[in-house]
């Protein structure tokens, strides 16, 4: 599936231009209708990005094989954020969708019980 993400990107980023976060691959990329620029990523991390900018204004952490931080602990494989920005779902290698505040970044709840890894999510 091809989704393109350049026409909703400010003109500012032209010429292409280039930023630093994650440590590992990105894995998963979603564009909010604010204009805010969610990644997921390898390293278990979740980013936000200032559209214009290109700065991180928000990181979640996850910790690799570390169950007890509540957040993922293996690769994260698919995001979405809802249209209204409120909600976002993540889910990866771990097994587990997790629902957060699409604002704040707050864990709202868990959903367990797949058997293998979840590799896309949509709202």
């Amino acid at each position: 599936m091809f989704v393109p993400v350049a026409e909703s990107l400010p003109e500012v980023l032209d010429p292409p231009t280039f930023a630093k976060g994650h440590i590992n691959s990105i894995t998963c990329i979603r564009v909010a209708k604010d204009g805010s620029i969610y990644t997921g990523s390898k390293d278990c991390c979740i980013i936000v990005w200032d559209p214009i900018t290109l700065k991180k204004t928000k990181i979640l952490k996850g910790f690799r094989h570390n169950r007890k931080t509540g957040n993922h602990f293996d690769e994260i494989l698919a995001l979405d954020i809802t249209d209204d920005s409120k909600f976002l779902a993540t889910g990866g290698k771990d097994r587990i969708i997790r629902l957060w505040n699409g604002v704040t970044l707050e864990p709202i709840d868990m959903l367990k019980g797949h058997r293998d890894t979840v590799t896309g999510l949509a709202f």
